[in-house]
Order: C-alpha cells, then sequence, then structure tokens
C-alpha cells in the first residue's frame, strides 16, 4: 500500500511470470486519484536511483519475500509452480534455499544498482479505466 498526498494505492501482486519477465506491479485506486497515485509511485522507484536504502526497509523486505516464499511452498500447487516455472523461464531448478541465501545476499548498492537499470530510463505505463486524456499520466512517467 502506497500512502503519500492523499492518495491511497494498492500494488497488487503480479503473476509470477510477468514479474520474471520484467513486468511490475498492478495499481488499483480511485480513477480520480490515478495520476497522483502513478506519481507517487514512480516517485519512489526514482528514489532506488538516487538514494540507498535504508538498513531497516532492506531487512523488511527481505524478510516478507522471505516468509512469503516459505509460505507459499506449504502448497503443492505452488511448488509445482515454482519449480515448473523456473524450468520453463531459465531452464535451471534453484531450490529454496539457494534462493532465500540470494535474498540475504541482497544489499543496498544492489538494489540502487538494479533501480538505476530499471528506472533511470524511459518508463513504459499501461493505464486501464474511464479517463479522457493521457496526458496526466504521461506526465508523471516523463
Amino acid at each position: 500500500m502506497v500512502e503519500r498526498d492523499d492518495v491511497d494505492a494498492a500494488l497488487l501482486q503480479p503473476f509470477q511470470p510477468l514479474r520474471a519477465a520484467g513486468g511490475m506491479d498492478d495499481i488499483e485506486t480511485e480513477p480520480r486519484q490515478a495520476a497522483r497515485a502513478v506519481g507517487a509511485i514512480v516517485g519512489q522507484l526514482r528514489r532506488l536511483c538516487d538514494e540507498l536504502v535504508n538498513r531497516a526497509e532492506l531487512t523488511k523486505a527481505k524478510e516478507f519475500y522471505k516468509g512469503r516464499l516459505l509460505l507459499q511452498m506449504e502448497s503443492t500447487n505452488s511448488v509445482a509452480t515454482w519449480y515448473g516455472g523456473q524450468e520453463a523461464l531459465t531452464g535451471r531448478i534453484e531450490d529454496v534455499d539457494e534462493t532465500v541465501a540470494e535474498i540475504d545476499a541482497v544489499t543496498a548498492d544492489d538494489v540502487m544498482r538494479v533501480g538505476k537499470e530499471l528506472f533511470g530510463q524511459a518508463l513504459q505505463l499501461a493505464v486501464i479505466g474511464p479517463f479522457r486524456s493521457e496526458a496526466p499520466f504521461l506526465k508523471q512517467i516523463a
């Protein structure tokens, strides 16, 4: 959930293969707040290019991701998707312990490096909703 300047936007978890292919999260918000929500989120993403993530935030994100991954492994369906998706998308299968170790190894410098790679260039945006013009959205990603 992003809350800034009276803008609430729920970031929805994308379909995992979309994320593996470079897709980002979906945003769900009130149509009248959509452009401001996009602006708030893009602002946070661009901060990743210029500022190191603080240690507490990075630890929280890593623990959240690891916990979510480990909980997913409780479901037979998720385990099948985990291994099958890796094989289909990368041709290599990594076990959960390897992934947890990789998550633990991520540093604030790594986050900034990847942030610059992903968000230090022109951004693409798809918007679905009752909007009369694309201009407010283009302004937010310029």
